[in-house]
């Protein structure tokens, strides 16, 4: 495992500084991989990237990249990853972080790789007697479509899903997806994923589509004439009812899942004045400690970073640390997230530990 640790001086204040991190460069290497920059200033003296593609970045490991550079590379600080397919729509999370002048700096961003030259059309849905088709129309230099769906459970990135098909060969100038298993109702949602091949390079586009009534209407129509079926007006009475009742469940469901938003998005603003308010105080926001039984390192930003990774398992960069007097070690994160993840872990991780952490 690579650790990116930052060591600094515990009685140097970081709000004296004027430093400022720059906006990070991401260009996509030919012909696979990325890479992520920043220009060297008097002060750098080093340079670290973590970061995960296609979810969401997460301080327990394993992160996909992790890197530390010493120097830079002809006026310039750089991370690259080689090796990798990188498709449109892909989403790279990631956090770099920076020593200057023996102060440390970290800070996350977000990254999605687009590729202009060709966009995935709105496919076509049409619900079946037994099941669906999902189509888009047939251009040139397309070589793979592909199928990536759930019924009624959204998608967790780019998972395969319940329902996943690769689609090699189009049909009467269509590339055509079609599912002979899934029943569906008025009210059910379907998340999906597509993923076309063209000319080489990979394309996604996501969504979400609602069955409606005129989706039952026209396939039951059609079933009635495929199967040569006849319902009587009771059963096709019960059936609508059924349906009706289904309908304004769904309905209903989604009425709550407004008012759970509303109540989500109150939250977050009461989350961000809180915040802001926090990082006011650099103590209030960055610093804790370790007491009980520590390692007898010497040197205490050590101490804290063995006990961030072994004991809470997290990979949590401390960026200084001090030895006090009564043995306890106090150390710095570099932002008010990074203390909310070590407090949340230390609940649980240290629990029944002679190892406490103070905040």
């Amino acid at each position: 495992m690579i650790l990116f640790t930052i060591f600094v001086l515990h009685n140097i204040c970081v709000l004296v500084s004027s430093y400022e991190l720059p906006e990070p460069s991401v260009k996509t290497l030919k012909p696979n991989g990325f890479r992520v920059s920043i220009p060297d200033e008097k002060g750098v003296e080093a340079f670290g990237f973590t970061g995960t593609l296609n979810r969401k970045i997460s301080h327990n490991p394993p992160v996909d990249f992790v890197a530390r550079e010493k120097s830079p590379q002809n006026g310039t600080w750089v991370f690259e990853a080689t090796n990798l397919e990188i498709y449109d729509g892909d989403v790279l999370d990631y956090r770099i972080f920076v020593q200057h002048e023996l102060l440390g700096y970290s800070k996350p961003y977000r990254y999605e790789f687009t590729f202009r030259d060709y966009e995935v059309p709105k496919p076509r849905f049409k619900v079946l007697p037994k099941g669906f088709r999902v189509s888009i129309p047939q251009e040139e230099g397309i070589q793979l479509f592909a199928f990536h769906g759930n019924l009624n459970v959204p998608m967790n990135g780019l998972e395969a899903g319940q329902i996943a098909q690769d689609v090699a060969q189009s049909k009467r100038g269509r590339w055509i997806f079609e599912d002979r298993q899934t029943k569906l109702q008025r009210g059910d949602v379907i998340y999906y994923w597509l993923f076309v091949i063209k000319d080489h390079l990979g394309y996604r586009k996501e969504g979400v589509y609602l069955v409606k009534d005129s989706d039952i209407t026209t396939t039951s129509s059609e079933g009635s004439q495929e199967n040569n079926f006849h319902a009587s007006s009771g059963q096709q009475f019960h059936l609508d009812n059924e349906s009706d009742t289904g309908y304004k469940i769904a309905l209903k469901v989604s009425d709550i899942a407004g008012d759970l938003y509303e109540e989500v998005k109150k939250l977050r603003e009461i989350n961000t004045v809180l915040t802001q308010l926090v990082q006011k105080d650099d103590s209030l926001s960055r610093t804790l400690k370790f007491e009980g039984v520590l390692p007898a390192f010497d040197d205490a930003a050590y101490v804290a970073q063995i006990l961030v990774n072994e004991k809470l398992r997290l990979t949590v960069p401390v960026v200084n640390a001090t030895r006090n007097p009564d043995k306890s070690v106090s150390f710095q994160v570099a932002s008010l997230e990074d203390k909310v993840f070590l407090i949340r872990s230390a609940k649980k991780s240290l629990l029944d530990s002679k190892i406490r952490l103070v905040y």
